[in-house]
């Protein structure tokens, strides 16, 4: 991982450099009997009822093996801790198969538990899977992003840009700006100068006041040959 940061370093030059790589090292009848009406009306109620239910159950279930997570998150790499790992993602896994956000958490958390092991692949299907449950929470752009960055340590450029392009499209998303700007880089990393450029200039056109709008800006510069 440190040799992949190192060459992404490398392919950045110009004025800005130096800022821009540390910065880069350092998330969806009408019944017509009145009897009938009634039966309906309640075992609606009743479904909305056990919709919640199990809704409010699979939270409690997913931020369970949350706090699993947060145990041995720091100790992942140790093969004494494997099998409890191990057990921690079969059961994120059968968390996953709930719907919105339980589902989503638990992919994410599964995730991150791969790319803690540098498991990149399993970690860049699994935060696509986060962000497809999640639908339109936040947990969606932060999922994108993250897949994003397990593809670029693949070398899965095309799957990397386009997922970092659809989390910077969230105006929710923090990292919105980052996220553009990282497409940027990768399009500049594979010498596609015209894209790069482009890109940069929606970083600094839709964030003018950020810090990664002026690294954009630098980039621009610099890739257009003015002095």
């Amino acid at each position: 991982m440190a040799k992949n940061q190192d060459e992404r370093k490398k392919g950045i030059s110009g004025t800005g450099d130096a800022i821009a790589a540390f910065i880069e090292n350092h998330r969806k009848k009408i019944i017509a009997a009145a009897v009938t009406v009634v039966v309906v009306v309640l075992a609606a109620a009743a479904g909305a009822g056990l919709r919640e239910w199990f809704a409010r159950r699979g939270i409690k279930t997913v931020e369970a093996l949350a706090e699993r997570y947060d145990a041995v998150r720091f100790t992942i790499s140790d093969p004494a801790e494997k099998e409890e790992v191990d057990r921690l993602l079969a059961d994120l896994a059968a968390a996953g198969k709930s719907s919105g956000y339980a589902g989503a958490r638990a992919w994410h958390l599964a995730a991150s538990i791969h790319a803690d092991r540098t498991n990149w692949e399993e970690a860049e299907t699994a935060w696509n899977t986060a962000a497809k449950k999640a639908g339109k929470t936040y947990l969606a752009p932060a999922a994108l992003f993250n897949a994003a960055a397990a593809a670029e340590e693949r070398g899965r450029m095309d799957a990397a840009i386009e997922n970092y392009t659809q989390a910077s499209l969230r105006a929710d998303f923090p990292q919105a700006p980052r996220a553009l700007f990282s497409a940027g880089r990768l399009e500049e990393g594979r010498g596609n100068s015209t894209e790069a450029i482009e890109t940069y200039r929606q970083v600094v056109e839709k964030w003018p006041a950020t810090d990664w709008a002026k690294l954009a800006q630098s980039r621009i510069i610099t890739l257009s040959g003015i002095n």
